[in-house]
């Protein structure tokens, strides 16, 4: 995650400390009308205890930038017969473009404020390196020009997510499951100089709790880990309300949690991680396929579907390690639930989930009354993508984007 970033023109942050707490404030009022309008403009004051002065030419600053629009509201009216003036939150004021990037497809999203998608576009790509994807993104770029010029013209940011770890040397750099050369810790400012937009960078497995927060049922929870199935396995971690990132922006990589000391060599450097039993790149070892690709998830929902012996074998190895996994993420973490999602089919999921009962007794305080400790993400194989579109809005428009996901 880049530490600075390129703001919208209306929302530059350059000079004094009181120029920079005006653009806070625009941001404060934003949120504000977002999570809670519409509202009258004595109501936004009382909320964030600015002065009705400031408030009154905030909201004509966002109006102008199509930010807000103001309309008769009588809920928001003082007196019979004199409604007031509502400020609404503008969800085609701006839009955002969400990046899912891996092995072996990049997906594009374009969705307005509201996470609302308008517009996709995928491609297939081989281990992308960051000059590869730049050029693709480039293209990408070109063409919603082309389809959508104005949508294109009020791009906030671009929202990138993808594989970790990130700058953790001789791991994100080796093995199957990693990208090459995404782990430098130039890379995000270097893509949006490229670029010319805001880029944010993102694990898939966070990038998706995101999503799974913002459209899924993950809207319904406190805190929960979302298990990320890719070519490795990561956890988005969702909790108090905040996403949680951690002090290295690594937090979640379960996938190197050891869960068998004297286990399989991992290209981490150690032995018996998580992931080099419960992942897809784990599937395609068990069923012999050596040169994976976009489609092989095809191949392995079929096998799913036939109960062939590889994939029986390796269920058998894989549901004690992921059992002793959630187990962990519970008693750490005193998650309200434990979701599990990401590139493999619904319908292979619900096969991993009905074979992980009975769990592990856990001494937290799951709630019950969500019916399973364990549940389906909702969002389906569109939650990273939305996610990183959704990072990308809160990053330039919030005031603070771990604080933004307490919805």
């Amino acid at each position: 995650m880049p530490t600075q970033i390129q703001l919208p023109a209306s929302f530059r942050t350059t000079g004094t400390n009181l120029v920079q707490a005006k653009s806070h404030n625009h941001r404060v009022v934003l949120e504000v009308v977002r999570t809670r309008g519409p509202l009258s403009r004595a109501d936004i004051a009382r909320i964030t205890l600015l002065s009705r002065q400031t408030i009154q030419n905030i909201v004509a600053e966002l109006e102008e930038d199509g930010l807000v629009t103001l309309e008769p509201n009588e809920k928001t009216g003082r007196k019979r017969g004199h409604p007031g003036v509502g400020v609404n939150f503008r969800a085609d004021g701006g839009f955002a473009l969400g990046i899912h990037l891996d092995q072996f497809s990049l997906v594009a999203v374009l969705t307005n404020l509201s996470g609302e998608i308008l517009w996709e576009e995928t491609c297939d790509v081989i281990y992308p390196d960051p000059e590869t994807a730049a050029g693709i993104l480039k293209d990408i770029l070109a063409k919603l020009e082309r389809e959508r010029p104005e949508q294109a013209e009020r791009l906030v940011g671009i929202g990138l997510a993808l594989p970790g770890p990130f700058n953790v040397a001789g791991v994100s750099s080796l093995g199957p499951t990693a990208l090459p050369r995404w782990a430098e810790p130039e890379v995000p400012q270097w893509l949006s100089d490229t670029l010319g937009l805001p880029v944010i960078v993102e694990n898939d497995a966070s990038a998706a709790s995101v999503g799974e927060h913002q459209f899924g049922t993950g809207h319904e929870l406190d805190s929960y880990a979302y298990i990320y199935f890719g070519l490795g396995l990561g956890a988005g971690l969702h909790l108090n309300g905040s996403l949680y990132a951690g002090g290295g922006h690594n937090a979640g990589e379960i996938g190197h949690m050891i869960v068998d000391p004297d286990g399989r060599e991992c290209p981490c450097g150690n032995r018996g991680c998580l992931e080099r039993y419960v992942s897809l790149q784990a599937i395609y070892d068990a069923i012999g396929m050596d040169n994976p690709n976009r489609e092989s998830i095809k191949v392995v929902e079929r096998l799913f579907r036939e109960e062939d012996p590889r994939i029986m074998a390796w269920l058998d190895s894989a549901i004690p390690r992921l059992r002793l996994a959630i187990n962990i993420l519970e008693s750490v973490l005193d998650t309200d639930a434990i979701m599990i999602g990401g590139r493999l089919p619904r319908s292979v999921l619900e096969v991993i989930i009905s074979r992980l009962e009975p769990l592990h007794a856990t001494v937290t305080t799951s709630d019950s009354s969500l019916g399973s400790r364990v549940m389906l993400g909702a969002c389906g194989p569109n939650s990273t993508a939305l996610g990183a579109a959704a990072l990308a809005v809160f990053s330039q428009l919030s005031p603070q984007v771990d604080m933004l996901l307490k919805c």
